[in-house]
C-alpha cells in the first residue's frame, strides 16, 4: 500500500490517496496470460469503439481502465479459487480471452446499471460513489 498525493485536489495539498500499484503489479504477474489479454484487449476495444461508452454509468462515460482492471481483478480470484472446476489454461487460448473480454464488459455493463462497483483491495468500497475524487 502507498500513499499518493492526489493531483486533482491542487486545492488541498495534503490530500493524498491509496495505491495498491504494488499489489496489482505481482497479481498481474502471476495471473493466466487469457485474463491478462482480456483486460488489453478491454483496453483497445475502449479506445478503438467509442461506442463502447454507452455501457458506462452514466451512459456515455468513459470506462475506466481502473475500473477493467478491477474487474478482471475479481474474476481472477473467482477463476483462480481451488473450487472453481475449470481454471484458465496456463497456456493462451484466443476464444478464452474473447470469453473474458465479453464478461470483463458484461459485469461493468451490471456494475454500472447497479452503480456499485466494489473496489478490489477494500472490499466494501463502492468505486462508483459520487465523490469529487472517488
Amino acid at each position: 500500500m502507498i500513499a499518493k498525493w492526489v493531483i486533482e485536489a491542487e486545492d488541498d495539498p495534503t490530500l493524498f490517496r491509496i495505491s495498491f500499484e504494488k499489489c496489482e503489479q505481482h497479481l498481474f504477474r502471476t495471473m493466466p496470460a487469457a485474463l491478462k489479454d482480456a483486460y488489453m484487449l478491454g483496453k483497445i476495444l475502449k479506445t478503438l469503439c467509442p461506442e463502447v461508452s454507452e455501457w458506462s454509468y452514466p451512459p456515455g462515460d468513459i470506462i475506466t481502465s481502473y475500473h477493467m482492471k478491477t474487474t478482471i481483478f475479481w474474476m481472477c480470484q473467482e477463476y483462480m479459487s481451488p473450487e472453481n472446476p475449470e481454471p484458465p489454461a496456463a497456456e493462451l487460448h484466443v476464444d478464452q480471452v474473447v470469453k473474458f473480454t465479453h464478461e470483463m464488459f458484461g459485469r461493468l455493463s451490471e456494475s454500472y446499471k447497479r452503480q456499485n462497483l466494489e473496489n478490489f483491495w477494500l472490499p466494501g468500497e463502492n468505486l462508483l460513489r459520487n465523490d469529487k475524487y472517488g
